[in-house]
């Protein structure tokens, strides 16, 4: 079973920049940071690269929409860790299955939050037990200027808890399908 996080971060451009830049904790299996990006109304920069201050400047673009443009909380960071029941990557299946990962995150987020939400997702597969996880880097301003709804991420909202049971059937349902 799959173990989601949620941290409240007042630094939407030191979080983008650690899921875009920073250097790999373990580079048993690979040296990239992160071996897939995605996301939902993020831009890529003129060389079609996710590009960290880029993006930073999108994030701030959409929250001065807000009626509150100031507000402390800029983005809501969450990472999705599998277990390696899930998935256990090796050098040649990694990508396979960071697709995989990156598809499952991306089709639960879809589910869960608003078409007008902002978010960047990151896989990883460079922590110290080889897990394989994505981060979720979400706008706390939607991108026509309304707060972001935070009991859709809330660990203890019902709604996630209602929405943990479908990711659930979601992961057994696209394990089914990939293996």
């Amino acid at each position: 079973m799959s173990i989601v996080k949620v941290i409240s971060s007042t630094n939407a451009g030191a979080n983008l920049n650690y899921l875009i830049n920073e250097k790999a904790h373990n580079t048993e299996l690979t040296s990239h940071r992160s071996l897939k990006l995605n996301g939902q109304n993020v831009y890529r920069d003129y060389a079609n690269k996710f590009n960290s201050r880029y993006l930073a400047d999108q994030y701030w673009a959409v929250r001065q929409r807000a009626k509150s443009p100031n507000k402390k909380v800029q983005v809501h960071h969450l990472i999705f860790s599998f277990s390696q029941q899930e998935f256990n990557p090796t050098k040649q299946t990694l990508l396979k299955q960071a697709q995989q990962a990156l598809k499952l995150v991306n089709d639960f987020l879809h589910q869960l939050l608003p078409s007008t939400a902002q978010y960047l997702e990151a896989v990883q597969c460079d922590s110290k037990g080889k897990n394989l996880h994505v981060h979720v880097s979400c706008n706390s301003i939607l991108t026509n200027g309304k707060v972001l709804d935070t009991n859709l991420i809330s660990v203890n909202s019902r709604t996630v808890i209602k929405n943990k049971n479908k990711f659930i059937i979601s992961v057994f349902v696209i394990n089914l399908i990939i293996t």
